[in-house]
């Protein structure tokens, strides 16, 4: 089952809006009152934090790839790039905006997908690495949330079969 990207308006121009504006804000704050440390700062914050999560929505309006692929051996989530196996999966449960991933065993997917940045290699304990996994319900296309639990509960089912049957069998 392939759930499509979603073109989320309201987001989108949000954060259209948001870069013009941090963009415009730095270039004036630094023109007019030669506070080029402040500009600075807010134009390195709009291109490391906020211009690749708008350049990747955009990236996927366009080519229109789907953004969740859900299949007898795994999840898929193509938007944040991860794939969760459903012999790892113990349960996945809804919240308002996520579908948060449970995982048996956390440790392999925090080595594949959290690798740790500059901050967390030099103060591990302060800035640790996010033991969360979920997928984004707001970039998908889908009719409600309850069909796309429904197919993941038949999907997770026939895993669980194929499962069992790879052990049975000699």
């Amino acid at each position: 089952m392939i759930y499509k990207f979603k073109f989320n308006g309201f987001l989108f121009t949000w954060q259209f809006w948001y870069l013009l504006g941090m963009f415009c804000w730095s270039i004036i704050r630094g023109i007019w009152f030669h506070d080029y440390y402040f500009a600075g700062y807010i134009l390195l914050m709009v291109f490391t934090f906020l211009l690749p999560g708008f350049i990747k929505r955009v990236k996927f309006w366009r080519t229109k790839e789907p953004a969740l692929t859900v299949n007898d051996y795994f999840v898929e989530d193509h938007f944040r790039n991860r794939q969760y196996f459903w012999k790892d999966i113990k349960e996945i449960v809804s919240d308002a905006r996520f579908l948060r991933v449970e995982l048996y065993d956390l440790q392999p997917y925090i080595d594949r997908y959290r690798k740790p940045n500059a901050l967390q290699r030099k103060w591990p304990k302060i800035f640790r690495r996010s033991k969360i996994f979920a997928i984004d319900i707001i970039n998908l296309k889908i009719e409600n949330e309850e069909t796309l639990l429904d197919t993941l509960d038949d999907y997770s089912e026939k895993a669980l079969e194929l499962e069992s049957n790879l052990k049975t069998s000699p």
